[in-house]
């Protein structure tokens, strides 16, 4: 092996794969594209010439603009291959080198290389043998070595272990951004199912056809979940059937029947999934079925029809997922035919989707999912009374159920102590809006909800946070939402206390607006307490222990939750 791995050839090359990573040797797909981007932030990050160093097949796959002169010699490749870590080490008179690990690529081990001047004043004869084999005159090489950074050995070893530690604390940081995405599709996706489920309750009355409830949710259904098709088969009370269809379906409405007809002794109370069913006896008599879900559209023992998703897109299998969701969309069009009271009982299991999602997100605080439900519900109250238009009202809602979901960011020990909280942990509870904000911000069907969520700790006189809003500057959602989590914080009983009595509250509520409260709020809470009370209590006695659990509070304060240095009742 020379001194120097080196060629006019592989230079064209690797100049390619400065602007296009799979123009490399090896013709390096995704992992080589990562290891390249791995080895510009290394350059970026230090400053330090670069190149990437395939110990495999020990060739050069591609180098930074500031490294076209490279000096390996066979101890410095040796060196390479036996660290798994950084390194520098002046192994060659005159050149620092260094190395780092990078990701492999295609099973390859991958290590960025490099190496300066450790003196300024003379090039290094191991350079100047280099710059021989590839054909530079002395102008060429006085050139590169004037613009090459010098430094000692010591200089260059600090400044690679803060490249590394630096790569580290990136690699912490994407970890974090990734999971924070994922939460946030899980959330969207939530969302979107409980969009679907509530736009079906907003049309469960006697004017809406049974077909136009199930072809509004064949829309949802297929916009939701990205599959092959979606039909619904409806029967009415006259025995006269209807196929509705989105997509493309393996049959028409007579092969849909005895489709069915194949799962007469399948227990419907739960939907039938199958995935794999192409080669199989069913694949074969219904030519383009891959997968499904079948639901039965009913109400009780009486049966009005069938709902079926199939062929989920890019490889998938159905799941638990989308069998819950079409299974609940099934129980709402088998429901429909009935009364307003059954829309009431579909609205309440709406509320209970929305509690799953806001308990999924809150399950470390049991206390906040049991809080948030009764907020939501006496906020809704109070925006009725205010006289606000139905998406309005529902807009309020949603910020009740989701006004405390950024305690997902608190320290859990701090979220469940029995006690008092001390002056910190209250600062980092405190923090609970703005990562709430933070979570929610991105996505567009809960964006309504911020203003709640974010602002519903100010305080009308500019005492709250977490930016000590006054006044009308407090969106009036948010002004809306602190009074009801106020009523509940008050009301509800606590490890270190009863609940206040209904007289003491609306005496604090009297006392305070103007100064905690917007007054408008307040005086729709008075017009509007009976109905708020009789909400309150039945929510209460219907609530499970694990929604009024841990509460908290701060050492050495009072109880009253209208007194500012009593930050336990404002979270």
């Amino acid at each position: 092996m020379t001194s120097s791995i080196f060629d006019e050839d592989a230079l064209i090359e690797l100049q390619q794969a400065d602007t296009d990573p799979l123009a490399s040797p090896l013709q390096l797909q995704t992992e080589g594209q990562i290891a390249i981007r791995q080895l510009h932030r290394y350059h970026d990050w230090s400053g330090l010439p670069l190149l990437c160093w395939n110990c495999d097949t020990e060739t050069i796959l591609t180098r930074t603009p500031d490294m076209p002169l490279a000096v390996l010699d066979p101890g410095v490749l040796q060196r390479a291959v036996a660290e798994t870590g950084p390194w520098t080490d002046e192994l060659v008179p005159g050149l620092v080198h260094y190395g780092l690990p990078l990701p492999m690529a295609d099973g390859c081990r991958l290590v960025a290389l490099g190496h300066v001047p450790s003196d300024p004043r003379s090039i290094p004869t191991a350079a100047r043998t280099a710059a021989v084999q590839l054909g530079w005159d002395e102008d060429r090489l006085q050139e590169w070595f004037v613009h090459q950074p010098c430094a000692s050995r010591e200089i260059v070893a600090r400044l690679v272990d803060l490249t590394w530690q630096q790569r580290q604390h990136h690699e912490r940081f994407e970890a974090a951004e990734m999971e924070i995405a994922e939460l946030a599709d899980r959330i969207e996706r939530m969302f979107e199912e409980i969009s679907l489920l509530h736009a079906l309750a907003r049309n469960l009355h006697l004017s809406c056809a049974p077909v136009d409830l199930a072809e509004l949710a064949l829309e949802r259904i297929s916009a939701l979940i990205h599959c092959g098709g979606v039909a619904a088969y409806l029967q009415d009370r006259s025995g006269e059937t209807r196929l509705l269809t989105r997509g493309c379906l393996p049959f028409d409405e007579e092969g849909f029947v005895r489709f069915v007809e194949q799962f007469s002794g399948h227990n419907w109370q739960r939907p039938l999934v199958r995935n794999n069913v192409a080669d199989t006896l069913l694949g074969r008599d219904f030519a383009g079925l891959d997968n499904f879900v079948l639901a039965e559209i009913a109400e009780g023992s009486h049966r009005t029809g069938w709902l079926l998703i199939c062929n989920l897109q890019n490889g998938r299998e159905f799941g638990t997922i989308e069998a819950s969701l079409l299974n609940s969309v099934a129980t709402i069009l088998g429901v429909h035919a009935r009364n307003i009271d059954l829309y009431q009982e579909h609205e309440e299991l709406l509320v209970s989707f929305v509690r799953s999602m806001v308990s999924t997100l809150d399950a470390k605080d049991p206390y906040t999912r049991g809080h948030s439900q009764r907020v939501a519900a006496v906020a809704r109250r109070i925006a009725v009374e205010l006289g606000l238009p139905p998406e309005d009202v529902n807009n309020v809602w949603l910020s009740g159920l989701l006004h405390d979901i950024g305690k997902i960011g608190v320290d859990d020990r701090v979220l469940r102590k029995p006690g008092r909280l001390t002056p910190q942990e209250f600062e980092h509870v405190k923090k609970h809006p703005e990562i709430g904000y933070q979570i929610l911000k991105g996505l567009t069907n809960l964006r309504a909800t911020l203003p709640g969520v974010r602002h519903h700790h100010e305080r009308f006189d500019g005492s709250g946070y977490p930016d000590g809003l006054a006044g009308e500057e407090i969106p009036f959602l948010a002004r809306i939402l602190a009074v009801a989590d106020a009523f509940d914080a008050m009301c509800s009983d606590r490890p270190y206390r009863r609940g206040m009595a209904i007289e003491q509250v609306e005496a604090i509520f009297r006392q305070d607006r103007g100064a905690y409260w917007d007054p408008r709020v307040i005086r729709a809470y008075f017009q509007a307490r009976k109905d708020i009370h009789a909400l309150w209590q039945n929510l209460v006695a219907n609530a499970s222990d694990s929604a009024l659990d841990d509460a908290v509070d701060v050492e050495g304060s009072t109880l009253c939750y209208a007194k500012p240095e009593s930050p336990t009742e404002a979270t």
